[in-house]
C-alpha cells in the first residue's frame, strides 16, 4: 500500500481537530479509491457518511502535490453523471 502523505493547509493552525478530520476523511477517500476500480462520488458519499461536495473536494486535493499528485481521473458517462478511478501515474497539469 502506498504511503499518502498528507500536509494541511494552515488556515488556522489551533483548530486541530478540524485538520484531523479532514485529514481522516481524505485518507478514507483515497482508501476507497484505491482498488482503482470507477467510483460515483454518490457511492463514495454514501459509503463514508460525507457530503458529497466534500468527497469531490477531496479528490481533487489527491490531484495536489501536497497530497502526493495522484492521477484521479474524472470520466463522464451522461450528462451530469460522471466517476472517478486512480489511475497509473502522476497527473500532468
Amino acid at each position: 500500500m502506498t504511503q499518502l502523505s498528507l500536509v494541511l493547509d494552515r488556515v488556522n493552525p489551533k483548530d486541530s481537530e478540524r485538520n484531523n478530520k479532514l485529514s481522516g476523511d481524505l485518507l478514507k477517500v483515497f482508501n476507497i479509491i484505491l482498488d482503482r476500480k470507477p467510483h460515483f462520488v454518490k457511492d463514495i458519499a454514501a459509503k463514508l457518511c460525507l457530503p458529497e461536495n466534500s468527497v469531490q473536494a477531496h479528490l481533487r486535493h489527491l490531484r495536489k502535490n501536497k497530497f502526493g499528485r495522484h492521477n484521479v481521473v474524472r470520466r463522464s458517462v451522461t450528462k451530469g453523471t460522471s466517476y472517478y478511478i486512480l489511475e497509473f501515474g502522476s497527473y500532468q497539469k
